[in-house]
């Protein structure tokens, strides 16, 4: 495509982060920030696509480094709107990053400026989101719970149906950690329902399998552990031939096996757990069901005999 004039090609740059065309716009967007006759305007515009377009190729670093330069040029300048986006994106980007401090101001300078913040409606939802993923990174489960639920209301609010779906699961999660479980039968009905009206959604299998894990843990902690084993097993079969599902899958299956007294069923799982997590080469999900499965034999020894059966299984 070609394009004239400084303002055409911020414009272009702007549209191939629309497009998602990352690579391109990193490219592009290097160019322009090394011409120093850009006005403050300009070098803010380059510097908040190349915030988003950095963050979406995991250079975290990069995305942080102008980011934080951006969110002092657009409070410079006055443009309150560019500010809430990028202290929005820089949050994030901080949190994955795991500077969970860095990335609570951030998000919270969003909520002190909005309101100044013209455009705040449009990414309220998000702040909170993000502000719930912070607490939830901490161990402070009531307050990300607070914050998922305010996300919720936020989407529903502006008719953001899918992003509310999303929050609504982590919501149902941070009330299960903090063993709140008053709204959690509404919300699984809730996600259930959206499920079931949009079953070609993008990631709609992902969200679906999340799902199920959040109503077997709601039935194990609830006691109803016939009905976990039973969603537990449907989840085992919706997720074939992935196995970080079939991780998560088995590892459910051994604690409600383990509540109901069946030592070496719930043994079992936790070897069949570890072979998946050997599969997709996830260490950290190997040593989860090592854990659990030597827990199991520390403390019910007369399953020792399974033990052997401990770098023989396949994946399932």
């Amino acid at each position: 495509m070609v394009v004239e004039g400084v303002g055409a090609v911020i414009e272009y740059l702007e549209q191939l982060v629309a497009e998602r065309r990352w690579a391109e716009a990193v490219k592009l967007g290097e160019q322009l920030l090394n011409d120093s006759g850009n006005s403050p305007e300009a070098t803010l515009r380059i510097q908040s696509a190349l915030v988003i377009a950095k963050g979406m190729m995991r250079d975290y670093p990069g995305s942080l480094f102008l980011g934080e330069a951006a969110v002092s040029l657009a409070q410079r300048l006055g443009d309150w709107d560019k500010f809430g986006e990028i202290c929005l994106n820089v949050g994030a980007t901080s949190w994955h990053m795991g500077e969970l401090g860095k990335s609570e101001h951030f998000l919270l300078q969003f909520v002190a400026h909005q309101p100044m913040i013209a455009n705040h409606s449009r990414w309220e939802a998000a702040i909170w989101y993000n502000l719930g993923k912070v607490y939830t990174s901490r161990g402070e489960g009531e307050q990300a719970a607070r914050a998922f639920d305010r996300a919720v209301s936020e989407a529903v609010r502006h008719g953001d149906l899918r992003y509310a779906h999303g929050v609504r699961q982590a919501l149902i999660e941070a009330f299960l950690k903090i063993g709140d479980l008053r709204r959690v039968p509404r919300l699984l009905a809730q996600s259930g329902a959206y499920l079931r009206s949009n079953p070609e959604a993008e990631s709609a299998r992902t969200s679906r399998l999340f799902f199920l894990r959040l109503r077997v843990e709601y039935c194990l902690s609830t006691g109803r552990l016939q009905r976990a084993l039973a969603v537990s097993l449907r989840g085992l079969a919706e997720s074939e031939g992935e196995h970080r599902h079939l991780h998560d899958f088995h590892m459910l299956l051994a604690r409600g096996f383990y509540k109901m007294g069946s030592c070496a069923e719930a043994l079992g799982h936790c070897l069949s757990a570890r072979a998946c997590a050997v599969a997709c080469n996830r260490h950290d999900l190997e040593s989860m069901a090592m854990d659990c499965a030597f827990e199991i034999l520390r403390l019910h020894p007369e399953t020792a005999q399974a033990v052997e059966r401990l770098f023989q299984l396949e994946p399932t």
